[in-house]
């Protein structure tokens, strides 16, 4: 299941191909996957990003992730207030995989 806080308009723009596999390149390259990766559908990227977070739990640099790949602390700081998540890693993996779609979604739809 794909997080609340993916917005209805990105969620279908990677119903295409192009976006979801240029989604999955900006996923490696930011998250640095060692891995190979490949999704079908937002969802099971979703899933595997979920599991990366979920398989570093502890490691003190998961939180370094959030400002690399450029989540608004605020954000961050809402969320874990909200007490919405059940981890840290389930808090990291949403952000990150919505901020990756948002940043794939600007770049497709503004290049020139």
């Amino acid at each position: 299941m794909l997080p609340s806080e993916l917005t209805a308009e990105i969620a279908e723009f990677y119903d295409s191909k192009e976006a979801l596999d240029a989604l999955v390149k900006q996923v490696i390259k930011d998250l640095e996957w060692r891995e190979d990766l490949s999704a079908n559908s937002l969802s099971d990227l979703y899933s595997m990003i979920h599991g990366f977070f979920e398989a570093k739990s502890g490691d003190s640099q998961i939180l370094n992730v959030l400002y690399r790949i450029d989540v608004p602390e605020g954000r961050v700081t809402a969320a874990l207030e909200s007490g919405a998540f059940q981890t840290i890693a389930e808090l990291v993996a949403v952000h990150v995989f919505v901020r990756e779609a948002q940043k794939v979604h600007f770049r497709m739809t503004y290049r020139g």
